[in-house]
């Protein structure tokens, strides 16, 4: 079968169809990601260039190791499937958008089927978390994941649950090593219509376009900011109480010293930028609540939506702060006094977190 992308639709080239549907969802997905990085960088300075070894060796073991999603066997591995499984077949897209020329033409022949492999089983292993991943959500959701989280989880487990499946019958068409490519291989065998396989690579093409698309909207943008969360996770002692101000030989200023009109944080932009990349970090997995004594006990402290509240606060309040202005509600109205004075500072949520999510600080 000629490549869908060779193919002509109506007035349109297959070209010209991932060109433009491409072009507005990458589009979007940077200037939201733009948007978001903006309104961090809002946040007041906060040294985090410190411990350089440190963090490469956090970053590879909390991000590429997943070393505290982990801690949860089950829900952690159907997680890490994904993850890794996604690194993986995230090369594919040099041939999706190519028409295979990439693998055909680019690629040494002595590698190519070594890379093929590598891709097939990123989608293999993306497809096998995706499964089970789904069906909890749907069938036996725990009551921390319902409401507009769970929707959110759904929808995107379904897109990857549809970018996987077509992805073998895509590469069904283009000869697949038995060795290299079973379950390409295998399906291969099925003789699929040519039709079929035009569909499924456009199913795919707009797959991704739509996982590029919700991915700012969404909890899942913590798949961007991630990356500098954990690289930029606190390096010092958890729970250390950090001074309101410092002098220039590094004490603490007295507090009848200090000149300032108010204490703490007051607005959005008194939180550091690192305080603000946990807004946009938050999965939304409830770890957190789940070991919060306050939120046990039934106070009205909740620490996974003390994240959500920074995140939405900034996203409603966004023409305001990014005009240099401060919004008429403040972040204490947001939070409420009564989380915050809630918090016993156990850092019980830090702890859990599996992307280094600082909640204590906010409070």
């Amino acid at each position: 079968v000629e490549h869908p992308l060779l193919q002509t639709y109506g007035p349109l080239e297959g070209w010209h169809i991932l060109l433009i549907v491409g072009s507005l969802s990458i589009g979007f997905f940077v200037y939201q990601v733009q948007k978001a990085t903006r309104l961090v960088m809002l946040g007041a300075p906060d040294d985090r260039f410190d411990s350089w070894m440190w963090r490469v060796r956090e970053f590879l073991g909390g991000w590429l190791g997943q070393k505290k999603v982990l801690r949860d066997r089950v829900v952690g591995t159907m997680h890490v499937l994904m993850f890794w499984g996604f690194l993986m077949l995230a090369s594919d897209m040099f041939d999706l958008a190519t028409a295979n020329a990439f693998s055909d033409h680019v690629l040494p022949e002595l590698l190519n089927g070594p890379w093929n492999g590598m891709v097939e089983l990123g989608y293999t292993m993306a497809f096998v978390g995706c499964v089970p991943a789904l069906i909890r959500r749907v069938v036996f959701s725990p009551e921390k994941l319902k409401g507009e989280s769970q929707l959110e989880g759904n929808v995107i487990l379904l897109l990857i649950l549809f970018i996987t499946m077509t992805s073998f019958v895509v590469e069904s068409a283009h000869e697949p090593s038995g060795f290299w490519e079973p379950v390409g291989f295998w399906v291969a065998g099925m003789s699929l219509a040519d039709s079929t396989v035009v569909v499924a690579y456009w199913i795919h093409i707009l797959s991704i376009c739509m996982f590029f698309v919700l991915i700012p909207l969404s909890k899942h943008m913590h798949l961007v900011m991630a990356v500098p969360n954990v690289f930029f996770h606190d390096a010092g002692p958890v729970g250390k109480m950090r001074p309101l101000a410092v002098g220039d030989d590094g004490m603490a200023v007295p507090l009848e010293d200090l000149d300032m009109d108010a204490f703490g944080v007051s607005s959005y932009t008194d939180y550091t930028w690192r305080q603000l990349v946990d807004g946009w970090s938050c999965t939304s997995c409830a770890r957190c609540q789940d070991v919060c004594p306050a939120y046990a006990s039934g106070k009205g402290l909740n620490p996974m939506q003390v994240i959500h509240d920074v995140r939405n606060y900034a996203n409603e309040h966004a023409p305001i702060l990014l005009a240099g202005k401060q919004p008429e509600e403040t972040m204490i109205e947001r939070i409420t006094d009564e989380a915050v004075w809630a918090c016993t500072t156990c850092n019980a949520c830090v702890d859990v977190c599996p992307l280094y999510i600082e909640h204590v600080p906010k409070l």
